[in-house]
């Protein structure tokens, strides 16, 4: 069934990329900060005692004359409404119809939120430097693990070695996830992401008993609110309007289309189906995993429709793809680092029945470690050296919680991993839980702090 269910739920969403694709190449449209009278035919008031303006027919029909009539005119002539001191678009009675012209990016002042946001570059020189030195990092750590493992006699534990090098594959594979998204850019990388959230919520579901009452539920919840979801952040940045002249905030939808509209129907979808045994608990499995596997997910590619600004209130202009680099090579290398420290001073373990190899120790020495990492690659954000550096233990932190909380869902269903996908780290759930969990956080800090 759910090979079926994938197969459908792929063309509903290169069918939905279609239409984002569509509305994104319509036209923009003008401010709603513009006056409509500016956009009348209306000729401006005269001062008294000035010569009536000269018609454009009259002018054309008269051929020098328009000189002498101008420089008649220019001594009552007004100058253009300015802006910071630099001339804007006049319209009638100054009102301004028209975007700055000025050079500096500072967006502070009321009329801040009323700009369109500016094009930022896709593939900034920083995240192509921070790109390349992760492949270089990942391809030494490969030929020396190759290396060892090489080695008859070597010092390190042979499993551990090898589900290492089978680790070093997975992560290789992220990278060319990564390759994609920055060539296909933002409408590739939201399909990417929501075949992830499709895969992870499949296995999270197979994993889960389910009976017959719920496969109507899961048919919605795989094929109609996951694909939604992603077509809702790919019109983020449509220029769709009401017909009061009010842009549509698709925000508004996603961030609530699954947390409320989907947690209330899906249990009344299943009591429709007669079937009350273990009701809230079947009812629970589904919503929960579609809150983690595809909502909390969501958030990634959510983050590169935030027009963003850094402390100063100057306009980044940086590439949000490095943003989104950024996040997941935070949360990847914190799991590293926390598994590091707690094999190397772990001592204080958290939860034995849990997770016996998460220490307290592993969890500090792990996130102060992953903040240095984000202080280091502040540049492809527009964080500061010290914002980047709390950022990134927060999300450490929130991502230890986040791979607790798996791991105690996995020892509840008596399961090692969610699935088999992901060659060296099990199921695509395993590999990416603590992103589903620090991804909401890293988005709303970025949104209340630094947008714009």
């Amino acid at each position: 069934m759910f090979r079926h269910l994938a197969i459908v739920f792929a063309f509903c969403l290169l069918g939905s990329s279609g239409l984002v694709a569509h509305a994104q190449s319509e036209p923009s449209t003008i401010l709603q900060s513009e006056a409509p009278e500016a956009q009348s035919s209306a000729v401006p008031p005269v001062a008294a005692g000035t010569p009536p303006p000269v018609e454009a027919a009259s002018v054309e029909s008269r051929g020098t004359e328009p000189q002498s009539n101008t420089a008649a005119l220019e001594p009552n002539a007004q100058t253009p409404t300015t802006t910071n001191g630099n001339p804007s678009e006049a319209g009638v009675d100054g009102v301004v119809i028209g975007s700055s012209t000025k050079s500096d990016t500072s967006v502070s002042g009321i009329g801040a939120k009323a700009l369109r946001p500016v094009s930022r570059n896709s593939i900034s020189y920083p995240l192509l430097i921070l790109f390349s030195s992760v492949v270089i990092a990942l391809g030494i750590t490969t030929a020396i693990a190759r290396y060892l493992t090489r080695q008859p006699n070597s010092s390190f534990n042979p499993a551990q070695l090898q589900r290492f090098v089978l680790r070093l594959r997975a992560w290789w594979t992220i990278c060319l996830f990564v390759v994609f998204g920055l060539v296909v850019h933002r409408i590739g990388i939201i399909i990417l992401f929501g075949l992830i959230s499709f895969w992870a919520f499949r296995e999270f579901i197979t994993m889960t008993p389910t009976r017959r009452g719920d496969h109507r539920a899961l048919f919605w919840s795989l094929v109609v609110f996951t694909p939604l979801q992603y077509v809702l952040i790919g019109l983020g940045e449509t220029n769709w309007e009401w017909k009061s002249g009010e842009p549509v905030d698709f925000y508004g939808v996603y961030s609530i289309m699954i947390p409320v509209y989907a947690s209330l129907f899906i249990p009344a979808r299943i009591a429709m189906a007669g079937d009350h045994k273990r009701f809230l608990e079947r009812s629970a499995q589904i919503t929960s995993g579609l809150l983690i596997c595809v909502y909390a997910l969501s958030h990634v590619p959510a983050l590169l429709d935030l027009d963003l600004a850094d402390s100063s209130h100057n306009r980044w202009t940086g590439s949000s793809e490095g943003l989104v680099f950024f996040f997941i090579l935070i949360s990847q290398v914190a799991d590293v680092l926390q598994w590091s420290w707690g094999q190397i001073a772990g001592k204080h373990v958290v939860a034995k029945e849990i997770s016996p190899s998460r220490t307290w120790e592993g969890c500090i020495g792990g996130s102060l470690s992953a903040g240095l990492v984000g202080a280091v690659l502040y540049k492809v954000t527009p964080f500061q050296m010290g914002e980047a550096a709390l950022i990134s233990i927060i999300i450490a932190f929130v991502g230890f919680a986040g791979g607790m909380t798996m791991s105690a869902i996995k020892r509840n269903r008596n399961v090692q991993d969610y699935g088999t996908l992901v060659l060296g780290h099990a199921g695509v759930l395993d590999r990416i839980d603590t992103i589903c969990f620090s991804a909401p956080v890293f988005y709303h800090i970025t949104r209340f702090f630094f947008s714009i």
